[in-house]
């Protein structure tokens, strides 16, 4: 009898081992699914447009830009958020009617967002406000020559 019992519990165990990979398995395609559909949702499809995400090197570290927009030939808007601490990507699905007459470009400055992510902790001591109004400085100068740009506008919030 005790054989039996333990049989019975290591097939239990086997089945419920399955049924938990069955589900996590479906749960992933899931979730790739939906992000598939909000990337169709989100892309730029004009022909003169701009969809770019990178690290860029900025104040001596990798530094996150994002620049959307339907027509390279429009104003660039760059946002600046209230950091450091959070990234304004949560909200940014707001500006994106904005995308049609600007050019958008959300910046995750030093100490915040995906820039944070990369760089941690160690930054901290780097974090004054003449570094970080240097880096804005030199953000613009890079957005200058990168999309060919004489003036760029920008947009504070908190």
């Amino acid at each position: 009898m005790p054989r039996r019992t333990g049989r019975l519990i290591g097939l239990s165990l086997l089945g419920a081992a399955g049924v938990f990979i069955v589900v996590a398995a479906a749960g992933l395609g899931f979730r790739a699914y939906r992000q598939h559909l909000a990337a169709e949702t989100l892309a730029i499809r004009s022909p003169k447009g701009i969809q770019e995400g990178e690290f860029v090197d900025i104040g001596g570290i990798k530094q996150w830009i994002q620049i959307r927009g339907e027509d390279r030939d429009n104003p660039v808007l760059l946002f600046v958020h209230g950091g450091p601490g959070g990234s304004s990507w949560p909200i940014s699905s707001g500006w994106r009617p904005w995308e049609k007459h600007f050019t958008i470009v959300q910046w995750d400055q030093r100490g915040a967002g995906r820039t944070y992510g990369a760089a941690g902790d160690a930054l901290a001591p780097t974090m004054t406000l003449e570094r970080m109004t240097q880096d804005g400085i030199e953000l613009v100068e890079y957005l200058r020559t990168h999309l060919q740009k004489d003036r760029i506008v920008l947009v504070g919030h908190s």
